[in-house]
């Protein structure tokens, strides 16, 4: 199924008032510190899946325990057929971009993916950056690459799915 040329409009009129939101935004992110819980959302788009490439929704959810590390659970669902639970820990820095709370992330996870029948492990490796729009929100954009056992239609062995993600952090 291919988009429509309104829907590819919607989205690249979308990406542009949302970059004019972040180059804009003040810089009033609140530091990450140890006990901070946050969670988020994101769409995109998930590969290589039991249906081919996958509409993805993304939730998570952490704790910092200090302001360079994190953890909790990330739950991936490719077209709410296909789900995938995992434990993410993830490594934060500072990245020199106009907002200088900005930050990126590198993550590494374990866990489990059903889909079509079939239950495997999963392991999602990750970067992501995290961009303050204010005190409250953040956009985030993450690339995985998960690693699973989960037939995507290739035969048995390690499977690759890469996922990319465009979401809200609160």
């Amino acid at each position: 199924m291919r988009p429509t040329k309104r829907a590819l409009l919607s989205i690249w009129v979308g990406l542009v008032l949302l970059l004019g939101v972040m180059i804009s935004a003040p810089a009033l992110a609140v530091e990450p510190h140890a006990g901070l819980w946050s969670a988020g959302a994101g769409m995109g788009v998930l590969g290589d899946t039991t249906d081919g490439t996958a509409f993805a929704v993304n939730l998570y959810a952490e704790r910092f325990l200090d302001s360079t590390v994190s953890i909790g659970p990330l739950l991936q669902l490719a077209n709410f057929k296909q789900v995938a639970l995992s434990l993410q820990p993830k490594y934060w820095i500072d990245v020199n971009l106009p907002n200088p709370d900005a930050k990126m992330n590198f993550q590494a996870g374990l866990g489990f993916i059903h889909g079509s029948g079939d239950t495997s492990y999963v392991i999602p490796l990750g970067i992501g950056v995290d961009y303050p729009i204010n005190r409250t929100y953040s956009f985030t954009m993450n690339l995985l690459l998960n690693f699973t056992g989960i037939d995507g239609g290739l035969g048995s062995g390690v499977h690759l799915m890469p996922g990319l993600n465009l979401g809200v952090r609160f």
